[in-house]
């Protein structure tokens, strides 16, 4: 079994409770810009069904991230060598905090998002990080990009 920590450092919780109140705060002062979901399934390394407040079974797409080809397999348990398989044991059936970004929804209809754990991780830079995706840049929806290239950059010199 590989170590959890691998992939998830551990994140000081007053920090965490701390963004919290303030993405609350700052949800109440705008347009819906951050959501709690309760995730159903994964799809693929960077899509995954959750339902929304009202109950709505919705597909979301991460933001920034595509697939690499090992990352179309199923998912397994004891490998975390492709994206999928990370992402499913991240987030399946467990509540994560979403992000939109400019443009909401793609032209499939998923919602487009960037994925946080409870933990604070960001799902789409640590996808990056690990290198278990590619990066895509679509206008408007760039808010990370600059921190994915840079990720990239930096694992592609190590």
């Amino acid at each position: 079994m590989s170590n959890p920590n691998l992939f998830f450092p551990k994140i000081d919780k007053m920090l965490l409770i701390t963004k919290i109140i303030f993405i609350i705060l700052f949800d109440s002062l705008s347009p819906k810009s951050h959501e709690l979901l309760k995730v159903k399934e994964v799809i693929s390394c960077n899509e995954f069904q959750a339902y929304d407040d009202s109950g709505n079974y919705l597909k979301f797409r991460l933001i920034g991230i595509k697939c690499l080809q090992s990352s179309l397999d199923q998912p397994d348990k004891d490998n975390l060598s492709n994206g999928i398989t990370f992402l499913a044991r991240a987030i399946t059936d467990k509540v994560v905090l979403i992000e939109y970004d400019k443009v909401i929804r793609d032209s499939d209809g998923s919602m487009l998002v960037y994925a946080y754990t409870l933990d604070g991780l960001q799902l789409n830079r640590e996808l990056v990080r690990n290198n278990l995706v590619g990066i895509t840049t679509k206008i408007p929806n760039i808010r990370y990009a600059h921190q994915y290239y840079d990720l990239r950059k930096n694992f592609l010199s190590n």
